[in-house]
């Protein structure tokens, strides 16, 4: 009869642990969603992982190369080309929190009329590419224009707006104008 009782406990204590584990899994597991099905007239949702904005100690940037310095007459336009390496923890991603620009610096700025169409006026380009992640080249193009015969020295530096600073590296251009 001992016997008996031990295994009607064992099954009792069986069941009750069957029936609370399927109640308490209930609420653990989420449910199967379906597919989101994107409407074209809906705006798409905002909340995405390149939002996220860095923190300074993730941003670190590297010079790598640019072009020649211009030498321009008056009213010449030059193209210029700088790259940096990505040399910290966090991607850059154009139009996100973390989207690297350069950053006009120093005490000379440039004289306006010799930035053409720059992305703001102290910001003569933000990265070209999508995405760079760590070791990665971000490409900044922008113009200048000759405006006054003179020699310009053009500072600039990496900046993730709102966030912080990269490295200066004492990265310049100089524009001569004859």
């Amino acid at each position: 009869m001992r016997a008996h009782a031990r295994w009607g406990a064992l099954v009792f204590t069986l069941v009750c642990g069957v029936i609370a584990l399927s109640v308490l899994a209930g609420p653990l597991t989420a449910p199967i969603q379906a597919p989101t099905v994107v409407d074209a007239d809906e705006p798409e949702p905002t909340a995405r992982a390149s939002d996220r904005v860095p923190f300074p100690a993730e941003l670190h940037s590297a010079w790598y190369t640019q072009t020649r310095s211009p030498s321009l007459t008056d009213g010449e336009i030059a193209d210029v080309t700088i790259q940096f390496r990505n040399v910290g923890h966090t991607d850059w991603i154009l139009g996100s929190p973390s989207e690297l620009r350069l950053g006009e610096v120093g005490p000379r700025p440039l004289p306006p009329g010799m930035r053409v169409d720059w992305f703001q006026w102290d910001r003569p380009a933000r990265q070209t590419e999508l995405v760079v992640s760590r070791y990665g080249l971000a490409t900044f193009s922008f113009k200048v224009a000759g405006a006054a015969p003179g020699v310009y020295r053009l500072h600039v530096r990496p900046v993730v707006e709102g966030v912080a600073w990269l490295e200066d590296e004492g990265v310049y251009v100089d524009i001569t104008v004859v």
